[in-house]
């Protein structure tokens, strides 16, 4: 009963083992690059017959770096399993891959904040007089993680907890676990869509505008742009109507709101595709 009670006492809270915006800054910095060297260079030896070695170099050199890149972040979310936060009863700890890497006794605790930066992450500040703790949000179980700080923090120092300090942090905790879900089960399949975009668009443009290998190459990738701008779009009202809609009310799938989002970016595509015909006969 004792080794059960110390359990129920001390709660880890595992770092999530994907960051979607790594994967997407691989995916827009790469697949470019990667595809116009290459073109380039099968195209250069398909008209003079000579293999361009600073082209070829230039293609090796992306491509190595590539599978480096992809290496080092499939080792960042192997080591991701190792991290988390520990709600002990006195203390908060934070353990990183070679062991604890910080701690803060919930006695010494004088402020709590959230902190952000757009787009990217969430933390919680707490303060102390001898120390500052950052807690991420992009945990598992981030709304009980934040339920227990301050009800650890109230038991240990009579903290006074600010109500709408609170709800601030436990609303950016849930809008972080419900997003890391929503992208887990749509982002991978939209990366895919927009490669197809860009594949389709770049053949329009070479088989029924006759365009020149650079203008294919460019549209192509320009079309990216507007599968993904229909996947944000998306995802941000979708998120919202998840986080904000009443319990019980029926909302719209994500597919379905995707669906009206990418069929306003096809007809923007279609419309600049229009443009770019009649500028470039």
């Amino acid at each position: 009963m004792g080794d059960l009670h110390i359990m129920e006492q001390i709660r880890a809270y595992g770092y999530f083992d994907r960051s979607f915006g790594v994967e997407l800054a691989i995916f827009l910095f790469f697949s470019p690059t990667l595809v116009t060297l290459w073109t380039i260079t099968a195209y250069y030896y398909y008209f003079t017959g000579i293999l361009s070695l600073p082209l070829i170099k230039s293609a090796a050199y992306f491509t190595t770096f590539l599978i480096f890149s992809l290496v080092f972040y499939k080792n960042a979310r192997f080591n991701s399993k190792f991290k988390a936060v520990i709600i002990e009863k006195e203390k908060i700890v934070k353990k990183g891959v070679k062991g604890i890497t910080d701690t803060l006794p919930f006695a010494e605790i004088t402020g709590v904040r959230l902190y952000k930066i757009p787009l990217i992450r969430r933390w919680i500040i707490l303060k102390s007089s001898n120390n500052t703790l950052s807690v991420p949000l992009h945990v598992r179980g981030a709304c009980g993680m934040v339920e227990n700080i301050f009800k650890n923090m109230e038991k240990n120092n009579n903290f006074t907890v600010n109500e709408s300090d609170k709800q601030l942090l436990l609303n950016a905790a849930r809008r972080s676990n419900t997003l890391q879900k929503v992208r887990i089960k749509n982002l991978p399949v939209v990366l895919r869509v927009t490669a197809a975009t860009a594949l389709f668009n770049a053949a329009t443009a070479l088989i029924f505008w006759e365009s020149t290998l650079l203008i294919t190459l460019i549209w192509g990738f320009c079309s990216m742009f507007f599968a993904l701008t229909a996947y944000f779009i998306t995802e941000i009202f979708h998120l919202k109507s998840l986080l904000e809609a009443p319990a019980g009310k029926q909302k719209n799938t994500f597919f379905e709101n995707y669906l009206l989002a990418g069929l306003c970016a096809a007809l923007a595509c279609m419309t600049t595709a229009f443009f770019i015909i009649s500028y470039y006969p």
